[in-house]
């Protein structure tokens, strides 16, 4: 038995899931929050998601397939499909 069946039992697949959902966000939004501002415009409007935004997306999605609810996933992308569409402005 090792250390992470210990600290969490049964629940350890999910653990182990939840830490690579959460190393993996933190890596991407990382990376992309160091390349943010090399846009087409250069401003950092081109790019709103990044390390916080990944982390949560990452984590929710391994959430979502541990818990195994029928349909979870399908609510969630229609709930995201149903957001307010934010108008970007250019200038010219």
């Amino acid at each position: 038995m090792n250390l992470l069946e210990q600290a969490f039992g049964a629940q350890a697949g999910l653990a182990m899931g939840l830490m690579a959902a959460l190393g993996s966000g933190l890596l991407i939004g990382l990376e992309r929050e160091r390349h943010k501002g090399r846009g087409h415009a250069g401003t950092r409007a081109q790019e709103p998601a990044g390390l916080r935004t990944f982390t949560i997306a990452a984590l929710s999605g391994a959430l979502a397939h541990g818990l195994a609810v029928p349909g979870l996933v399908a609510v969630g992308a229609l709930r995201i499909d149903e957001r307010p569409q934010q108008q970007v402005v250019h200038d010219v």
